[in-house]
Formats: structure tokens, C-alpha cells, sequence
């Protein structure tokens, strides 16, 4: 594996004009990534239906017949998507929870305070089922068309996207609205901003930028940051083998920064240390990249570039918990977490929700039944039971914070190996094509490791914005490989 290909050629896909199709699918998938930072975190049932729309249209666009001889032809996109894996995957999982939803076990009466009541409905017990629930409350049926949407668009992208330059341009669109996403963001904290972007009433006091949660939005800011990252390593790797002298790699280095200083301010302690993480592993590529190479200045460069980063960023830090006194209690809660460990609340959540899922290991509870089914096992940990310790006030949990525990529960052991089988297939992919990995590859990928490692202590992929510019960014890696395989068997 090289970090740096070679080769300078260009096929004709790159410097020709795109077909009329891919034009069309590159502007609605365009639409949706931009749309991601936007969204208000996706806490409105009006984006979800926003983004199965787009899904929709792009399908249709896809399969309409077009008068241009460039465009794939059915026959050519039928013969991709039978051997598409994720297609034969996302059809098994999305007809698991069909079959979760259209046989509910249990259906959900609110108290008057808001505690549900699950009373027992008949139902086969040997196939997967569910909690009923109202769809307002983000139920099965509402996850059930997020997923598919995100389904859609990976298999209509996967399909109708053939060139290169479909994948620079998508991460343009990913870079330059997080870039902007992130600038807006830091400006609203220094200006102390109470609304999100200026106008609008936030239904949570800590949110950042335009999301409501903050660890959303420190985990979609260190997403751009990779994806900025990853155009700077493929803009230096070609200036290099065309031998310019000069480069626009320095000043995406330098647009990189406004992700990452967003990220210092949402205050989100997952968000610090899976960026920092994600920030170690593209300059460990930068450094390996130019020891490959022999470029000795290029590796200075790195190091002192590492080096800058570390002290400007505990410095801005610095500076910034003191002026903001919620930023110093997150990070000192860092070391109060760590050193409590075993009775932190997020912890307790965890421990309980682990034992909500192996009381139904197989088929799970039921897609989106965390909310209604976790106060029966909440009851024996005070700590988590009573909000702040107060037992006049009940406290309700919508979601753990750690995905991977919460899915477990949810859709059991059947339903996550089919759902994780799908990420899989993508690294698996990478792992065959390794010859062609390149830094640009390996920075996407981390990202998407950062995003996945970091569902383990957030409800990350709860967050539509976050699941799909997470899984684009997958995708992308993916079809990168793809063209460069393609490019060295012609």
C-alpha cells in the first residue's frame, strides 16, 4: 500500500463533462449533504421527511429514462446494484424491523406525569416485535424511515455515481459547508449568541452552531475537519507529482482550524478527545506519507504543524474555560468521570440497559423501544431514577449514551450483525482494494472510525445529520477505491 499513487494520469471521466444523470444525482445529493449542518440537529420530523423526499428523487433520477449516451443505462445500473452487498443488507434489515413494527408485543400508555405503562398485546413469538408507540414520539416507524432514507441514497449513489469528480465535488460540499457551518458557529459563541442562528428559540440551553446538542455538533464539526484534511492531503500529493512549487494544501491546512476551534467550543468532552484522536491519526499519515516520499521538509512541516496545534489548541482551551464557565465544569468533569467511573450516571444507564437486553438477547425489544421500556429497569439506580438526586423529580432517559449497547437492546443480537454487517462490508471492500489506498482514503476512513468510536459513549447515530454525512463519508472513501481500481485494470 502507498499513500502516495504514482501515477499523474487522468481518465477521460475526470476531465470530461459529466453525463446528464450524474449531474442531477450530484446536485440532490449536494442538496442533502449541505442540508445536514442546517437541520437543527434533525430534532424536527420535518427534516426526516425532507431527507426521505430527496432520497426518493434521487432514486427516480436514477431509473428515468435520459436522451444521453454517457448516462448509465438500466441494464448497467441493475447489474451494480445486484452485487451491491449493502443493498442485499439494508433490504434484510429494513424487512427485520418491517417485521418488528407490524407485530408489536407490547403497546405504550403515558401517565399523566409522562411515565409510559407497557401493557402486553398478542403477538407470534417467534419473529421479531416491538413497543407501540406514538409516532410523534419517535417510534419505530419514524427510525424505519430515517434508515431507509439513508439506505436509498447510499445504494442510488453507490449506483449512479461513476466518476471521480462526483467524489471531489461531494467533498467540496461537505468541506465547505462545515467550514462555513463552523465559523458561524464560533462566531455565535464569542458574540453569546442565545439563539440558534440568531432567531430561533433552542429547546436546549447548550446547543452550538445550528444544533441543538452540542455533541452532535462537536462530533459533525470533527467529520468536516477529516473531510478538509483528506482534500489537503490529495491537493499536496498532486502538486508534489506534478512538481509545482506552490500549492493550495496550506491554506486548507489553515481552513481545517475553524472545524477544529468549533469543536473546543461546543464543550462536548466526546467531541475533544475523538477529535484529538482523529487529529493524531491524519497527521500520522501526513508523517508517513512524506517519510515515504523522502520529502524531509514535508515532514518537518508535519511535526511542527503537530506541535503548533497541541499548544494553540491547550491554550485556546485555556482562555476559553475561562471565560465560559460551563466549558471549565465539562472539563474538569473529564477527570470526575474517570476517577467515578462505576457509579457515573452514564455509566449506571449503560449497566441497566445491559440488562434490559439480556432479558430479550435474540430479537431485542424493538426499534425505538429505549425510551418506553428503560424506566422499569431504572427503578433500582437512584442515581439515574431522580434528576440531580432530587426524588421529587422523576428523570426520563430517551436515549443511552452508547449506541452500540442501545441497539443491542432494541433490535437484539439477529438484528445488529445484519445492521453492522453493512459498515463492515464497506471496510472489507477497502481491505481488498488495499493497493489503492491512499491518505485521502485512510483520512475518510478515520473519520468514520472517530464518529463509530465515539457512539460508544453518545447516542451518535440517533442524529440524522450525523448519520448520514458519516455514512457519505464512508461511501465516498468506497468510490474513491472503486475508480482507482477500475483506473489501473484499463
Amino acid at each position: 500500500m502507498h499513500l502516495f499513487n504514482q501515477s499523474t494520469s487522468t481518465s477521460s471521466s475526470d476531465s470530461s463533462r459529466l453525463p446528464r444523470r450524474e449531474r442531477a444525482l450530484l446536485v440532490v445529493f449536494s442538496v442533502i449533504l449541505f442540508f445536514q449542518a442546517w437541520s437543527f440537529g434533525g430534532f424536527f420530523l420535518v427534516s426526516d421527511l425532507l431527507n426521505a423526499f430527496l432520497a426518493v428523487v434521487a432514486c427516480i433520477l436514477l431509473w428515468m429514462p435520459v436522451k444521453d449516451e454517457a448516462s448509465v443505462g438500466w441494464r448497467d445500473a441493475l447489474r451494480v446494484l445486484v452485487r451491491f452487498p449493502v443493498f442485499w443488507l439494508g433490504l434484510v434489515y429494513l424487512g427485520y424491523v418491517f417485521i418488528q413494527g407490524v407485530n408489536p408485543a407490547f403497546t405504550v400508555w403515558k401517565e399523566a406525569n409522562g411515565l409510559p405503562r407497557l401493557y402486553e398485546k398478542e403477538s407470534i413469538a417467534w419473529l421479531p416485535s416491538s413497543v407501540k408507540a406514538d409516532f410523534w414520539d419517535y417510534n419505530l416507524w419514524r427510525i424505519f424511515l430515517v434508515h431507509a432514507s439513508v439506505w436509498l441514497m447510499v445504494v442510488v449513489a453507490w449506483v449512479g455515481l461513476r466518476s471521480r469528480k462526483s467524489v471531489q465535488i461531494l467533498c467540496i460540499v461537505v468541506a465547505a459547508n462545515g467550514v462555513i457551518a463552523a465559523g458561524f458557529a464560533t462566531m455565535q459563541k464569542w458574540l453569546g449568541a442565545d439563539k440558534l442562528l440568531f432567531f430561533f428559540t433552542s429547546e436546549r440551553a447548550d446547543f452550538i452552531g445550528s444544533f441543538m446538542y452540542r455533541n452532535h455538533g462537536g462530533a459533525y464539526y470533527y467529520l468536516c475537519f477529516a473531510v478538509v484534511s483528506a482534500i489537503a492531503i490529495q491537493v499536496h500529493r498532486r502538486a508534489l507529482l506534478s512538481r509545482k512549487r506552490y500549492s493550495q494544501a496550506p491554506l486548507l491546512v489553515v481552513l481545517s482550524c475553524v472545524p477544529i476551534i468549533a469543536v473546543v467550543l461546543s464543550s462536548s468532552r466526546g467531541a475533544w478527545i475523538f477529535g484529538l484522536a482523529l487529529l493524531a491519526w491524519i497527521y500520522l499519515v501526513w508523517i508517513v506519507l512524506n517519510i515515504q516520499l523522502r520529502r524531509w521538509g514535508g515532514l518537518v512541516f508535519c511535526i511542527l504543524l503537530s506541535i503548533t496545534t497541541i499548544f494553540g489548541g491547550a491554550y485556546l482551551c485555556v482562555k476559553q474555560a475561562e471565560l465560559d464557565p460551563f466549558m471549565r465544569l465539562k472539563w474538569n468533569a473529564i477527570f470526575d468521570t474517570v476517577a467515578n467511573a462505576n457509579s457515573d450516571a452514564r455509566t449506571l444507564v449503560t449497566e441497566a440497559t445491559w440488562s434490559m437486553f439480556k432479558e430479550r438477547p435474540v430479537f431485542g425489544w424493538g426499534t425505538g423501544s429505549f425510551r418506553n421500556v428503560f424506566p422499569y429497569y431504572q427503578e433500582s439506580y437512584d442515581v439515574i431514577r431522580y434528576a440531580y438526586g432530587n426524588k421529587g423529580a422523576r428523570f426520563f432517559w430517551v436515549n443511552v449514551h452508547n449506541d452500540w449497547v442501545e441497539k443491542l437492546a432494541e433490535i437484539g443480537v439477529v438484528g445488529t450483525v445484519i445492521l453492522f454487517s453493512m459498515p463492515l462490508s464497506a471496510f472489507m471492500y477497502c481491505i481488498f482494494r488495499y493497493k489503492e489506498v491512499t491518505g485521502f482514503t485512510l483520512i475518510l476512513l478515520g473519520g468514520f472510525m472517530a464518529l463509530s468510536a465515539h457512539a460508544i459513549v453518545e447516542f451518535i447515530f440517533i442524529c440524522p445529520p450525523l448519520l448520514i454525512t458519516g455514512v457519505f463519508i464512508l461511501l465516498l472513501a468506497c468510490l474513491d477505491l472503486r475508480y482507482r481500481h477500475q483506473r489501473s485494470l484499463a
